[in-house]
């Protein structure tokens, strides 16, 4: 090998040994996922780590770079990540120590007791503390968890362009003058029936979006409201009441290769109505907020920004 590529190599090979790196990995759905990395982004930039960001986990089920990139960010970022990259990983000091050469091994679930993720078995979270400074080389953060942490994170980022110009497709199918409807009733149950009675006499003779990660829910929309006239995007794919942001809830690669685009795809046309009506969440657990899911309430903030949402859909 000739000396100049040696000397490279060696260069490279020391940088890598001194580089340091946050790898976030976060789990859950499209709200969940936004508000991991954008903690993570905000630690990686104030402590001058390289950001890697690992979403195959998630209910993005493929890499972030797949549907977003990041214009505004002041530190190194990775998007996208390999066999390669994780086996560089593992040759380097890590926290939680758990996670030491087993970057790309190791298996967690949700620990009820700790609210995070852990590895399966052990009972220390996955994550570190984000207001403290680490000598590691590595620093883990693989869990779930919402917020409006994600509302920190849109203005710094756009959708790819395939994906933004099919965002501007639907939005031009549903034109300006429509009311949208949310309703979350998988794992989060709400008496949507009920609901509906309360809003009729508001929608009739206008254009309803109705989303939801329930088809039931959509398909009793349709037959209610008589006198509007209801649209829905391209709608869930799932029957039986399973959660769309779940890997193993699919069984056609096609449906779970879609199913986040429609998420992404639902959150800004409902961000885009002239008015969002959501039902309460009745089945309240510690991780919902005003009664209403963190994708809900995520479209509902976003719907104060349209600069974000010309930004995010490429609009100029």
């Amino acid at each position: 090998m000739p000396i100049k590529v040696l000397r490279k190599l060696c260069a490279w090979k020391t940088a890598a040994k001194q580089a340091k790196y946050v790898l976030c990995v976060p789990h859950g759905g499209l709200n969940d996922v936004l508000c991991q990395i954008s903690k993570c982004v905000e630690y990686a930039e104030q402590h001058r780590r390289t950001l890697i960001i690992d979403t195959k986990k998630s209910g993005l089920f493929r890499d972030f770079d797949d549907f977003f990139e990041f214009i505004d960010i002041n530190t190194a970022v990775h998007t996208h990540t390999s066999a390669a990259l994780y086996q560089q990983l593992n040759t380097s000091s890590c926290y939680p120590p758990q996670c030491q050469g087993q970057l790309n091994h190791y298996v967690t679930s949700y620990n009820r007791k700790l609210k995070c993720h852990a590895i399966i078995g052990q009972r220390r979270k996955t994550s570190f503390a984000f207001n403290r400074r680490y000598a590691h080389q590595c620093l883990v953060h693989e869990t779930c968890g919402g917020g409006l942490a994600s509302m920190k994170l849109l203005p710094r980022l756009q959708l790819c362009e395939a994906l933004a110009q099919r965002v501007r497709q639907q939005l031009a199918v549903l034109g300006e003058d429509y009311v949208a409807i949310h309703v979350r009733h998988t794992d989060y149950q709400t008496d949507y029936k009920k609901y509906f009675k309360t809003i009729r006499s508001q929608l009739e003779n206008k254009r309803v979006l109705v989303c939801s990660d329930n088809s039931d829910v959509i398909e009793h929309a349709r037959i209610f409201f008589q006198q509007a006239d209801v649209i829905t995007t391209s709608g869930p794919q799932l029957s039986g009441g399973q959660c769309l942001h779940v890997p193993a809830n699919y069984s056609d690669e096609q449906q779970r290769h879609d199913a986040p685009h429609r998420a992404i795809i639902d959150l800004i046309a409902l961000a885009c109505a002239k008015t969002i009506h959501i039902p309460q969440i009745i089945n309240i657990n510690p991780n919902i907020h005003d009664g209403i899911s963190g994708f809900a309430r995520l479209a509902k903030t976003l719907a104060q920004d349209k600069q974000v949402i010309q930004q995010l859909t490429r609009i100029a």
